[in-house]
């Protein structure tokens, strides 16, 4: 979300409020900004997420399509579950009138996550699957009172991803297996913010609202190679989105403090992207009982604009080129009963460093 609490004025509250707003909204977002942050697979979420190097069970059809070859029968797989919960607590966000002013923010990232099932169809192994990779809410009202200022901010965000992939794998010989999953994804997001300010005699407002939908395709590709029983490597390399559709609207009125006020209402074009991503894994199995699993992944950069006939919300949103690493281990002294662990660190791609002006994201 690109606040313009700015064209209220001038004053430091109003530079804060745009603070507060920009900076909390997206506090749990998961998406292009932390790729690969939620877990799809049967096995893949207690393992730090690596699964491109071994993608034998249904979550496949993400990390590495390839993997559904091994698949000796169909099979059904469904999960979901709250993934993350986020608290967010400064006892001084803000200081206006030489008062400060604390702020706390707390939630759930709900995620519906996964349905997917496999079918064999002779030598090739066929999959349907549908992934929620996001599906947040956040709604808060903060307000605050200084020696000379009253303000209230009230915002609301929802973002949500659906994708629906149909799959296609086959194993080449004893050692070489390939896969492709082709998703059609929906994307749409619904920002809302209002703020009121009294500053003595002077009284302003400012409200937005945006509004984004977009569907297009993106295909995931994966290669397997099983050189011996005890090592195996993937690879996997997901397209860009390819936009076939998207709208967006923008509405904003401002009364300022002081000085004219304005009004943008747009409905046309909008826009989504995701970038190139690749991935490297590996799996290797000294003892029966102990697996170790590494993947490594590059995001390339993208830049677009949601709203380009938009004068208030025309922001480039960029993605910069980032890596990641996905680790997990898997102990089984007990076959029915594995042990899995895992790590992942997962950079912000969001344009920009952490100190810039407008700079938004965390690493994982």
């Amino acid at each position: 979300m690109r606040s313009r609490l700015l064209r209220l004025g001038s004053t430091p509250l109003a530079l804060a409020a745009c603070l507060v707003v920009t900076s909390t909204v997206r506090t749990a977002r998961a998406d292009n900004s932390n790729p690969n942050l939620i877990p799809f697979g049967e096995t893949e979420s207690f393992l730090g997420n690596a699964g491109v190097g071994r993608a034998n069970d249904t979550g496949a059809v993400y990390y590495n399509p390839s993997g559904l070859a091994e698949l000796e029968s169909g099979r059904i797989s469904v999960s979901g579950a709250v993934y993350m919960s986020f608290s967010v607590q400064y006892q001084a966000a803000l200081n206006i009138d030489n008062t400060n002013i604390p702020l706390s923010v707390s939630g759930f990232d709900t995620i519906p996550s996964t349905y997917v099932a496999v079918r064999k169809l002779g030598d090739w192994v066929g999959a349907f699957s549908v992934l929620v990779p996001t599906s947040m809410i956040l709604s808060d009202h903060v307000s605050f009172t200084t020696p000379n200022t009253t303000t209230n901010v009230v915002y609301s965000t929802q973002t949500s991803d659906l994708w629906v992939g149909l799959s296609l794998a086959h194993k080449l010989d004893e050692h070489w297996s390939l896969g492709l999953t082709v998703f059609g994804m929906q994307h749409s997001e619904t920002n809302v913010i209002g703020l009121d300010i009294v500053n003595g005699a002077a009284f302003g407002t400012n409200m937005e609202r945006t509004s984004l939908d977009a569907l297009g395709l993106s295909a995931v590709v994966g290669v397997t190679y099983i050189p011996t029983d005890w090592i195996r490597f993937g690879a996997r390399a997901q397209t860009p989105f390819f936009q076939v559709h998207g709208s967006g609207d923008t509405y904003e009125v401002t009364h300022p403090l002081a000085g004219a006020s304005s009004t943008e209402n747009i409905q046309g074009t909008g826009n989504y992207g995701k970038p190139f991503d690749f991935s490297l894994g590996t799996a290797v199995s000294p003892a029966p009982w102990f697996t170790l699993l590494a993947d490594v992944s590059l995001q390339l950069g993208l830049s677009y604009t949601e709203f380009p006939l938009s004068t208030d919300f025309s922001d480039v949103t960029t993605l910069k080129t980032v890596p990641r690493v996905n680790v997990g281990v898997e102990l089984t002294p007990d076959p029915s009963y594995p042990i899995r662990v895992g790590f992942l660190y997962d950079p912000n791609a969001n344009g920009g460093n952490p100190g810039d002006s407008g700079y938004t994201g965390e690493d994982f």
